[in-house]
């Protein structure tokens, strides 16, 4: 299962085609910072939104997933607030 990690420090399209997500970690820029991440079954923001990962002041928050997320029509993920970067670990799907 998801074998590709990428780190992101912008909003930005990750797969165009279908993907496995494993893992999201996100990291705010500071002690007293917050941000959130938020994932899209798609390539941009008028796609499916599928979740925010939201982290706290200062606080690193990581969700594993134990079944894959499956995006069907790619990832597209919005970085927000204060995130100094967001990692993702996923698989694409053979097409």
């Amino acid at each position: 299962m998801a074998t590709t990690w990428i780190r992101i420090t912008a909003s930005q399209r990750i797969t165009k085609g279908s993907c496995q997500v494993g893992a999201v970690i996100v990291a705010p820029s500071g002690d007293t910072k917050e941000g959130n991440a938020t994932l899209y079954d798609g390539e941009s923001t008028v796609d499916t939104r599928l979740l925010i990962v939201r982290s706290g002041k200062g606080i690193t928050r990581e969700v594993v997933f134990p079944v894959p997320l499956v995006c069907h029509r790619g990832l597209y993920v919005v970085i927000g607030g204060s995130l100094d970067e967001c990692l993702i670990q996923y698989d694409p799907l053979k097409q």
